[in-house]
């Protein structure tokens, strides 16, 4: 009672107090509550210290606390729950005894602290948190209300109170942050007190300090009450987390998370509630117990943030592994098959599903690589561990049968013979132990007789056998069992049983060996003894077929050593030379095949020369035809265009009567110069790509008039190789004068360089491989091209057109239907085309040599001078390249168009297979739409993935090490080889050109100014023939050359010395063959050589003392020596018998490579042939049809009065003629186009008066009446207009408001009225 009587005393509130009777029956929840309550209210009257806040320090279960909360409702209890805190509700409004007042007032206004305090301390006043030491501060804060007029009021009283605790803990507060000593967290706690008791908590303490410091630290003023209360908020929160995850689930983790105060609610996603509990849970369990975490919040609101993001930036794949994990964790084996479904894992049984769950369970694989792999190695063990079982199952069955045969036949082949337990020399002693411990073991388990057959086995699998599964061949198939099924076969010897009993057997074994040991030795001698003697009579026989062949082959190896040494040797001797001397025998097939490789090099010259000029006539006269057909030239120009016919058939007549040319043999001194300085042209770039950079040489004639007839038109693999390393040169020279590589092909020079290559590629057939790929494609185009109406992308055009006006802005054309409408369907047309023809190129079409090449030596020259280049922007750079020169020119050539697909390219088809082109070009280029044309931004995504097809492709095509030499199988020291003999036909009109180019740019050409080229230049003379044969050569080496003054007389000497030796003269040097005495079978064979050659000498002594005399004159010009017996010219002999030999093999590739050539321009000449005799059949034809008319035949009285019809001629007039036609009649003829009713009575009385402009051709000038009321209409009509109308398919065509004509009549009826008589 004196409990209760003390709580009244201080105004507790009487019915929290609980009555006695609550006491003694144990409601203890209402005592504790009043404990708790009374806590709080003497905290308050500051006669206690505060309750601390634990939460977070102390853990109760979930069922705990609900009970407690159950119990606390039960009682009546007025609660409210916040993360663990059960907070009284705030009691009634302050109401303070008037005497207390009274004292405070008088207090106050006689300055009195002491008194002041004394009454604020009367527990009659019912104020709190009055502290004793701040009387002084809340008499100033008092005076500030105070007046001698009014009084304070209560709460006023109770407000100021407030304010100097809170001034009072905001100082303290302040001093705390900026002491330099360690945190005191008891002290912290008392100021957080003061400022908000009921958001304290202790467990938070290290937390508030950390965040209070960092706080202070970043601003100059103290903090404030605002700022403190949201620090604790947010730590509050954190703590609220952390108590969610180690006591609640994911929805308590996932509710806390969406606390205001930390800012979350625009990460979180509640698809990810799991992931989010159970990574808190994880980091929370980790903590648990480490030293280094300050308290047990385990993580900041930094870290809480870092948490959200992280799982919210995981990817559904991630998810799903999660899920998986988390269902294999319960044992959901539903759940796990359905996400192991949902990823699509092919490798999967759902009969092994137990066995994923727990390797799942253990092994816990972190993304779906690893569970693929752990799948698939459960899979592989299962499948191990069944083939084990049945192999025991086999093995246990035939011990049943008693079959010992099949039972060694399954040990042999079984995983025990292949894990070295079963030896074959025990294979005999496993049978009957294994068949005894069969039988054991199933008398121990009383098995039955009739049961004799193992259907089942239990087999241990994975990583130390610790697994189990259970085979079982009951049916058919085996199937696996990861529980142990309720019948089951325990008889059966087990994998683990049969494999101890094998190794038991294996240590008798060796156990029985080392007592038996001497006798097995002794057998063992006897056997090796037998063994040797078979061995040393076999070796007897080996070495007589040894010693047999050795003596068939000594010749061969004889042989075969001299073709070392005249390989390899720098002095061969004459023996050696004597092998190989037939080989320079000249036979007739050489001389035959030599002639024919200058013919055919000839007739290739001719062939291509003829081709292209037929070709250019072809074009030509294409052209004419089209404009005969659109009626646009006059009879005189028709008969122009036949007489061109006639002259191109008449060329081509000529030209195969012609015979080709071959070299006279007395013009080798002449075109010397010529020979040696075209050589060098070819074989070094550095010439002809610094006559490519004189500004004003045209890249087109740059290439048809100089560098094509230069290199025999590649008709050749060498002359291909060296010409595309001159245009490898230039762009060599290009890209290492750009600064950035953003200039790549854009400037000038790099537009040039585009034209350069593209003509250079058009010269060669592999032009004809990009439109012969897309043939199909293109065929389409013209037919899809036809289907479509209107194809127009110029909406401010199609407006003006529309509307006959020009648009306010562009948003108004934009905004049109009809506009919109053709737009859309344009741009759809054209994205569908581009990405087609893209598709097709990249993967239907295999880059030639030439432009591999190219494209490689391109990536290499801009990777060494652009080094900070990405790979893929260079992949980019060549892939524009690649697109500019080679594949953009080939589409959009109408004479490959044209030929492929068999139809001429209309204009706008032709204008928009540039548009396509010039799309795929910005997408190759990484280029797109951008504000100059919004409409056409939506064909950029499509633009990217162009742009991706191309980069690839021409990644392909650069992958691999190799250089770009190793494509043509050549490099740059190939053309100087001594066997490589380069014969060039060329047109007399090419050596002059080439010759002009090079003396008028010289010293830019040939920058060297000692270089024997210049000298060359100068000396060079153009040859009087239409054609010249020229056999190329380097300058000669300066030590022994053919300028040598003896040269001549060497190589004279050298020809008639290897005569000597084809006459078969005997000794073992020069000396003692030319001394030796002449047989009559060498003299035979002289004269043999006399009558093939002319030869001068008479007699075989003769041709031999000639030669000593000439060996003797050559001694004197140092060129040979009698002291190593003129070796000189026998090493000489031996070069050109290597190099003949050599030469001859490369004569006949050369032969079918330039077969090949002339091959293909023949067909090619074919088709010219053929399209010329369309033209002349078709031509023909017109001639016949020009001579009728559609008139009646005139009749004439001819010579001898026999009468006879006339045909009148069809003509064009010059004069100036004028038609006349009413408007009914153009109702009649169906020339008009009729509106409506109103429209053709307005016709009906309309006239025309057409004449045609016998200056402008192709114009008429049109008057049209209207009658009286209506003003008169005067026009001028080109004929042009009419027909592109027609082309359209139009319907009618508008004269004026009142007359509208259809094309197609319109047409008819002027040709009728203007072009026949």
């Amino acid at each position: 009672m004196n409990w209760r009587r003390a709580c009244l005393q201080v105004h507790f509130p009487e019915v929290i107090i609980p009555e006695t009777v609550n006491i003694y029956e144990g409601r203890n929840i209402q005592t504790i509550f009043c404990l708790y309550a009374l806590a709080i209210h003497l905290h308050r009257l500051r006669k206690a210290p505060s309750i601390k806040n634990e939460a977070g320090n102390l853990q109760f279960s979930a069922e705990e606390i609900e009970k407690i909360k159950e119990r606390l409702q039960n009682a009546g209890v007025n609660i409210s729950s916040s993360g663990g805190d059960f907070m009284i509700s705030k009691g009634p409004k302050l109401h303070a005894n008037e005497e207390v007042l009274l004292k405070i007032n008088e207090a106050v206004n006689s300055n009195d602290s002491e008194a002041l305090i004394e009454s604020l301390l009367d527990t009659d006043g019912g104020f709190i948190f009055v502290e004793k030491h701040l009387g002084t501060k809340y008499l100033e804060e008092f005076k500030k209300s105070f007046s001698s007029e009014t009084s304070l009021a209560a709460s006023q009283i109770q407000a100021g109170i407030q304010i100097v605790n809170e001034n009072n803990a905001l100082e303290r507060l302040e001093r705390y942050l900026l002491s330099p000593e360690d945190p005191d967290f008891e002290e912290l706690s008392f100021i957080l007190a003061d400022l908000d008791p009921q958001k304290v908590i202790q467990a938070a303490l290290p937390f508030y300090d950390e965040l209070l410091r960092d706080r202070r630290r970043g601003q100059h003023e103290l903090l404030n009450l605002e700022q403190i209360h949201d620090i604790l908020s947010v730590c509050n929160a954190c703590v609220q987390v952390h108590i969610s995850a180690v006591q609640g689930n994911e929805e308590d983790v996932y509710e806390s998370l969406k606390d205001p105060v930390l800012s979350l609610q625009d990460t979180l996603n509640d698809s990810y509630k799991n992931e989010y509990y159970k990574t808190l849970n994880r980091i929370c369990a980790a903590n648990e117990g480490n030293a280094e975490v300050k308290s047990s919040i385990g993580f900041t609101i930094h870290e809480l943030t870092k948490i959200v993001r992280q799982i919210g930036e995981l990817s559904p794949e991630d998810i799903l592994v999660d899920k998986i994990q988390n269902a294999a964790d319960k044992n959901d084996s539903q759940a796990f098959t359905d996400y192991i479904i949902a990823f699509g894992f092919h490798n999967y049984q759902p009969h092994f599903r137990n066995a994923y769950v727990d390797a799942v369970k253990v092994e816990k694989p972190k993304n779906k690589e690893e569970i693929h792999a752990l799948i698939d190695r459960i899979n592989s063990e299962i499948v191990a561990a069944m083939e084990e079982g049945a192999q025991v199952l086999r093995l246990n069955n035939a011990l049943m049968k008693e079959e010992e045969r099949e039972i060694k036949d399954i040990l042999l082949n079984s995983t025990w013979k292949s894990d070295g337990i079963v030896m074959d020399a025990v294979l005999e002693w496993y049978y009957p132990t294994l068949q005894d411990n069969l039988t054991q073991k199933r008398q121990k388990l009383n098995v039955s007789d009739d049961e004799n057959e193992a259907i089942n086995v239990s087999q241990t699998y994975g990583n130390g056998r610790s697994k189990v599964v259970y085979v079982d061949m009951s049916t058919e198939t085996i199937k696996p069992h990861f529980v142990e099924p309720e019948k089951w076969q325990k008889w059966p010897l087990n994998n683990e049983e049969i494999k101890a009993t094998l190794k038991k057997v294996n240590e008798k074994f060796d156990e029985h060996y080392r007592k038996a040991e001497h006798k097995i030795r002794k057998g063992q001698m006897t056997i090796r003894e037998y063994l040797r003697r078979k061995f040393e009579i076999a070796e007897e026989m080996k070495k007589d077929r040894a010693a047999r062949k050795i003596q068939t082959s000594y010749r061969k190896m004889k042989t075969r050593g001299h073709l070392g040494e005249l390989h390899n040797s720098s002095k061969p001797s004459v023996d050696c030379v004597r092998q190989f001397i037939e080989i320079l025998r000249n036979s007739q097939l050489d001389y035959d095949e030599d002639i024919k490789i200058e013919r055919t090099r000839s007739n290739i010259t001719h062939l291509i020369k003829a081709n292209q000029k037929l070709d250019e006539d072809l074009n030509e006269l294409d052209k004419m035809i089209g404009l005969l057909i659109k009626n646009r030239i006059s009879l005189n120009e028709l008969n122009a265009v036949i007489e061109r016919g006639q002259k191109i058939e008449a060329e081509k007549d000529a030209f195969d009567k012609r015979q080709p040319s071959v070299r006279k043999p007395n013009s080798a001194i002449a075109q010397r110069p010529l020979e040696i300085l075209f050589f060098h042209l070819q074989a070094e770039p550095v010439y002809l790509s610094n006559l490519y950079n004189i500004n004003d040489v045209s890249p087109s004639k740059f290439f048809t008039e100089i560098i094509f007839p230069l290199f025999h038109f590649a008709s050749e693999k060498r002359e291909e190789f060296l010409l595309i390393r001159i245009y490898s040169e230039i762009l060599k020279k290009y890209i290492e004068s750009l600064e950035k590589s953003t200039d790549f092909l854009i400037d000038s020079n790099g537009k040039r360089i585009t034209e350069a290559f593209s003509i250079m590629f058009r010269g060669f057939p592999s032009h004809a491989v990009v439109p012969l790929a897309l043939k199909s494609e293109l065929k389409d185009f013209q037919n899809a091209e036809k289907a479509e109406e209107h194809l127009n992308l110029r909406p401010l055009e199609m407006y003006e057109e529309v509307n006959r006006r020009a648009p306010e802005s562009l948003d108004e054309a934009l905004n049109d239907v009809k506009v919109a409408t053709v737009l859309e369907s344009s741009k759809k047309f054209v994205a569908n085309w581009t990405a087609r023809f893209s598709n097709k190129i990249v993967n239907n079409i295999e880059l030639p040599k030439n432009i591999r090449y190219l494209i490689k030596a391109c990536f290499h020259d801009l990777r060494l001078h652009f080094r900070n280049l990405k790979e893929a922007e260079l992949h980019r750079l060549v892939a524009k390249f690649l697109f500019s020169t080679y594949f953009q020119e080939s589409l959009t050539d109408p004479t490959q168009v044209k030929r492929e697909t068999g139809e001429t390219l209309t204009p706008r088809q032709g204008e928009v297979l540039r548009l396509i082109m010039q799309m795929i070009h910005f997408a190759v280029d990484g280029q797109g739409f951008g504000a100059d044309a919004p409409y056409m931004d939506s064909l950029n995504a499509e633009l990217i993935q162009i742009n991706n097809l191309f980069t690839s492709f021409t990644a392909k095509h650069l992958m691999g090490s190799d250089s770009p030499d190793s494509i043509y199988g050549l490099n740059q020291y190939s053309a100087f080889a001594e066997i490589v003999k380069p014969t060039l036909h060329i047109e007399t009109k090419h050596v002059r050109k080439i010759l002009d180019e090079l003396k008028a740019h010289k010293n830019e050409i040939i920058k060297d100014e000692q270089s024997k080229l210049r000298q060359l230049t100068d000396q060079a003379r153009i040859p009087e023939s239409e054609t010249v044969v020229l056999y190329l050569r380097p300058l000669p080496s300066e030590n022994f050359n053919e300028e040598h003054e003896g040269y001549e007389l060497f190589v004279e000497t050298k020809k008639l010395l290897v005569e000597v030796l084809l006459c078969g003269c005997q000794g073992s040097n020069v000396i003692k063959i030319l001394q030796s005495e002449t047989t009559s079978s060498e003299e035979k064979e002289n004269q043999k050589l006399k009558e093939k050659n002319n030869d001068q000498f008479e007699t075989l002594a003769a041709k031999k003392h000639s030669v000593l005399r000439n060996l003797a004159e050559l001694e004197k010009f140092g060129l040979v020596s009698s002291e190593d017996s003129y070796q000189a010219i026998i090493t000489q002999i031996a070069k050109d018998i290597y190099s003949t030999n050599k030469y001859r093999g490369q004569r006949k590739e050369q032969l079918e490579s330039l077969a090949k050539t002339a091959n293909e321009l023949e067909a090619k000449r074919n088709e010219y042939k053929d399209q010329l005799e369309k033209y002349q059949k078709y031509l023909g034809n017109t001639l016949d049809n020009i001579s009728m008319t559609s008139r009646k035949p005139s009749i004439q009285i001819q010579n001898g009065g026999k009468a006879e019809k006339k045909l009148n001629k069809r003509i064009s007039k010059e004069k100036a003629t004028i038609v006349k036609i009413s408007g009914d009649k153009l109702i009649k003829k169906d020339i008009a186009a009729v509106q409506d009713k109103e429209n053709s009575k307005l016709l009906s009385k309309t006239s025309l008066e057409i004449s045609n402009d016998p200056i402008e051709k192709g114009v008429f000038h049109i008057l049209i009446n209207h009658g009286k009321k209506i003003a008169e209409t005067r026009l001028k009509l080109d004929f042009q207009k009419l027909l592109t109308a027609q082309d359209k398919y139009d319907e009618e065509f508008v004269l004026d408001e009142i007359v509208r004509v259809r094309p197609n009549a319109f047409i008819n009826y002027l040709n009728k009225k203007f072009h026949q008589k």
